[in-house]
Protein backbone atom coordinates (compact mmCIF):
# COMPACT_ATOMS: atom_id res chain seq x y z
CA UNK A 1 0.00 0.00 0.00
CA UNK A 2 1.35 3.45 -0.95
CA UNK A 3 1.11 6.46 1.27
CA UNK A 4 -0.95 9.34 -0.07
CA UNK A 5 1.45 12.15 0.75
CA UNK A 6 0.12 15.67 0.97
CA UNK A 7 2.25 18.83 0.70
CA UNK A 8 2.17 19.16 4.51
CA UNK A 9 4.20 15.94 4.74
CA UNK A 10 7.27 17.28 2.94
CA UNK A 11 7.15 21.07 3.29
CA UNK A 12 7.45 23.01 6.49
CA UNK A 13 4.29 24.99 7.17
CA UNK A 14 6.16 28.29 7.37
CA UNK A 15 8.06 27.88 4.08
CA UNK A 16 8.15 31.09 2.06
CA UNK A 17 8.86 30.91 -1.67
CA UNK A 18 10.38 34.01 -3.27
CA UNK A 19 9.78 33.82 -7.03
CA UNK A 20 12.09 36.37 -8.67
CA UNK A 21 12.20 37.33 -12.36
CA UNK A 22 12.49 40.21 -14.81
CA UNK A 23 8.91 39.61 -15.92
CA UNK A 24 7.34 37.63 -18.73
CA UNK A 25 9.01 34.45 -17.49
CA UNK A 26 6.01 32.53 -16.19
CA UNK A 27 6.71 33.43 -12.59
CA UNK A 28 2.98 33.82 -11.84
CA UNK A 29 2.30 30.28 -13.03
CA UNK A 30 5.05 28.95 -10.78
CA UNK A 31 3.84 31.11 -7.90
CA UNK A 32 0.30 29.75 -8.26
CA UNK A 33 1.58 26.17 -8.16
CA UNK A 34 3.92 26.72 -5.21
CA UNK A 35 1.13 28.39 -3.22
CA UNK A 36 -0.08 24.82 -2.59
CA UNK A 37 3.03 24.22 -0.49
CA UNK A 38 3.67 27.48 1.36
CA UNK A 39 3.48 31.25 1.20
CA UNK A 40 4.57 32.77 -2.11
CA UNK A 41 6.11 36.17 -2.77
CA UNK A 42 6.35 37.43 -6.35
CA UNK A 43 9.47 39.59 -6.69
CA UNK A 44 10.86 41.87 -9.40
CA UNK A 45 13.82 43.29 -7.46
CA UNK A 46 16.84 43.75 -9.69
CA UNK A 47 19.14 42.49 -6.92
CA UNK A 48 18.60 39.69 -4.42
CA UNK A 49 18.85 40.65 -0.76
CA UNK A 50 22.23 40.23 0.84
CA UNK A 51 23.15 38.49 3.10
CA UNK A 52 19.72 37.38 4.39
CA UNK A 53 16.37 36.97 2.67
CA UNK A 54 14.18 39.93 3.53
CA UNK A 55 10.47 40.62 3.48
CA UNK A 56 8.74 41.82 0.31
CA UNK A 57 6.70 44.95 -0.28
CA UNK A 58 5.21 45.90 -3.67
CA UNK A 59 7.13 43.08 -5.43
CA UNK A 60 10.51 44.27 -4.10
CA UNK A 61 12.76 43.12 -1.29
CA UNK A 62 12.92 45.40 1.75
CA UNK A 63 15.59 45.82 4.45
CA UNK A 64 13.54 43.86 7.01
CA UNK A 65 14.98 40.42 7.59
CA UNK A 66 12.61 37.47 7.07
CA UNK A 67 12.59 34.99 9.93
CA UNK A 68 11.08 32.03 8.09
CA UNK A 69 12.17 29.03 6.08
CA UNK A 70 12.93 30.46 2.65
CA UNK A 71 13.30 29.14 -0.88
CA UNK A 72 14.48 31.67 -3.48
CA UNK A 73 13.85 30.88 -7.15
CA UNK A 74 15.13 33.01 -10.00
CA UNK A 75 13.05 32.30 -13.10
CA UNK A 76 14.47 33.38 -16.44
CA UNK A 77 13.52 33.02 -20.08
CA UNK A 78 14.55 34.05 -23.58
CA UNK A 79 14.42 37.87 -23.16
CA UNK A 80 12.67 38.47 -26.50
CA UNK A 81 9.86 36.08 -25.60
CA UNK A 82 9.68 37.58 -22.10
CA UNK A 83 9.32 41.15 -23.43
CA UNK A 84 6.65 40.07 -25.90
CA UNK A 85 4.74 38.38 -23.08
CA UNK A 86 4.95 41.52 -20.95
CA UNK A 87 3.82 43.82 -23.77
CA UNK A 88 0.72 41.72 -24.40
CA UNK A 89 -0.41 42.33 -20.83
CA UNK A 90 1.08 45.62 -19.58
CA UNK A 91 2.36 48.98 -20.70
CA UNK A 92 6.09 48.51 -21.22
CA UNK A 93 6.92 51.75 -19.37
CA UNK A 94 4.99 50.54 -16.29
CA UNK A 95 6.78 47.21 -16.40
CA UNK A 96 10.20 48.87 -16.78
CA UNK A 97 9.46 51.00 -13.72
CA UNK A 98 8.48 47.87 -11.80
CA UNK A 99 11.76 46.10 -12.65
CA UNK A 100 13.74 49.19 -11.61
CA UNK A 101 15.01 50.31 -15.04
CA UNK A 102 16.81 53.63 -15.16
CA UNK A 103 15.16 54.63 -18.46
CA UNK A 104 11.46 53.71 -18.55
CA UNK A 105 10.93 55.41 -21.93
CA UNK A 106 12.76 52.63 -23.83
CA UNK A 107 10.60 50.92 -26.44
CA UNK A 108 10.83 47.49 -28.00
CA UNK A 109 11.81 49.24 -31.23
CA UNK A 110 14.72 50.99 -29.43
CA UNK A 111 15.98 47.64 -28.18
CA UNK A 112 15.67 46.00 -31.62
CA UNK A 113 17.39 48.85 -33.45
CA UNK A 114 20.28 49.18 -30.98
CA UNK A 115 20.70 45.39 -30.59
CA UNK A 116 21.82 46.07 -27.01
CA UNK A 117 20.38 45.30 -23.60
CA UNK A 118 18.98 48.78 -22.93
CA UNK A 119 16.92 47.65 -19.95
CA UNK A 120 19.55 45.62 -18.11
CA UNK A 121 18.08 42.12 -18.19
CA UNK A 122 21.61 40.67 -18.16
CA UNK A 123 22.09 42.46 -14.83
CA UNK A 124 19.25 40.36 -13.35
CA UNK A 125 20.99 37.17 -14.50
CA UNK A 126 24.33 38.28 -13.15
CA UNK A 127 22.92 39.39 -9.80
CA UNK A 128 20.91 36.22 -9.19
CA UNK A 129 23.29 33.63 -10.64
CA UNK A 130 26.65 34.88 -9.34
CA UNK A 131 28.09 33.30 -6.23
CA UNK A 132 28.13 35.50 -3.15
CA UNK A 133 29.84 33.98 -0.12
CA UNK A 134 28.03 36.39 2.22
CA UNK A 135 24.56 35.06 1.36
CA UNK A 136 23.04 32.77 3.93
CA UNK A 137 20.59 31.28 1.43
CA UNK A 138 20.65 29.52 -1.94
CA UNK A 139 19.14 30.83 -5.13
CA UNK A 140 17.74 28.20 -7.48
CA UNK A 141 17.87 29.32 -11.12
CA UNK A 142 15.05 27.92 -13.26
CA UNK A 143 14.85 28.25 -17.04
CA UNK A 144 11.15 28.58 -17.85
CA UNK A 145 11.30 26.79 -21.22
CA UNK A 146 12.87 23.71 -19.62
CA UNK A 147 9.68 22.99 -17.65
CA UNK A 148 7.91 21.94 -20.82
CA UNK A 149 10.77 19.74 -22.03
CA UNK A 150 10.74 17.77 -18.78
CA UNK A 151 7.03 17.13 -18.32
CA UNK A 152 5.95 13.49 -18.67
Amino acid sequence: MFLNLQPRHYFKKNTHFYICSFGGCGSWIIAQYLSNFGIVHHVHSRKPPCPFVTTVQDEHFTNVRATTTNVVLYVYRDPVAALQSVQRRFLLSDHLRNIECENTAVTEKDICESQRDLIGLAEFDSNYSSFNRFRSYRIYCVKYEMFFYNLP
